[in-house]
């Protein structure tokens, strides 16, 4: 939501993007990333704008230090040692510094449905929509060096394939004169995303098994502070 809010903001050249900037940083510093590469990109690119991305970087990004060092620091030494990418870090600790969300497969068989839509929608507005395809490109890019915690980056090329999706959608159905076949298509897409849905929630596992889960049950003396 604070990224769409700052794209919002971004296009009415408002400095209220400073307060959304600062809440990323603030509640979770990774989304903070891709968005912040996206806005140092277009600070290089469009030099009437870069008075006003530089006051609302250098603003953000001072209140983000200042006010979540703690957190920040606990980060830093994956950048500062490990160069920030997942190869450089020991090998039992890649799956989770990758961020143990989704891989790649499974991503692409979950948006199968609509990126023929999306590249519709890119195709007809990427000349309209400057800062979106940027903030596609860098998270395309960030997923592709392996990031440390690059698979969370995978739900912002999600959004931006939605938003250009729809925008494919509207072409296409704006492009069909037969009312009937509007209506045929905008079913057929919106079924097929719930078959989907329902599919996956049918088939999903726990985390654990039901045997493990009754052995944590059966721990009488657990420590209230342990990691299991």
């Amino acid at each position: 939501f604070a990224i769409l809010v700052s794209c919002l903001l971004y296009k009415h050249r408002s400095y209220l993007l400073i307060l959304p900037l600062f809440l990323l940083g603030v509640i979770h510093p990774l989304s903070l990333i891709p968005i912040a590469l996206t806005f140092l990109i277009l600070f290089f690119i469009t030099p009437h704008e870069r008075s006003y991305l530089w006051r609302v970087g250098l603003t953000s990004g001072l209140l983000t230090i200042i006010l979540n060092w703690y957190e920040l620091r606990v980060y830093l030494p994956f950048f500062t040692e490990k160069f920030g990418l997942v190869k450089n870090i020991a090998p039992l600790e890649q799956n989770e510094i990758s961020g143990q969300f989704i891989n790649h497969i499974f991503f692409l068989k979950m948006t199968a449905v609509y990126i023929p839509l999306a590249l519709i929608g890119l195709w007809h507005w990427y000349k309209k929509t400057k800062l979106f395809v940027i903030f596609l490109l860098v998270n395309i890019f960030l997923i592709l060096i392996k990031i440390v915690f690059y698979r969370r980056f995978f739900i912002f090329i999600d959004l931006a394939l939605i938003i250009y999706a729809g925008a494919g959608l509207y072409w296409l159905i704006n492009k069909i004169s037969r009312q009937w076949l509007k209506i045929l298509i905008v079913n057929v897409i919106f079924l097929g995303g719930t078959i989907t849905t329902v599919h996956y929630i049918g088939q999903k596992q726990p985390l654990i098994s039901e045997i493990d889960f009754l052995d944590v049950l059966d721990m009488s003396s657990l420590p209230q502070n342990a990691y299991l």
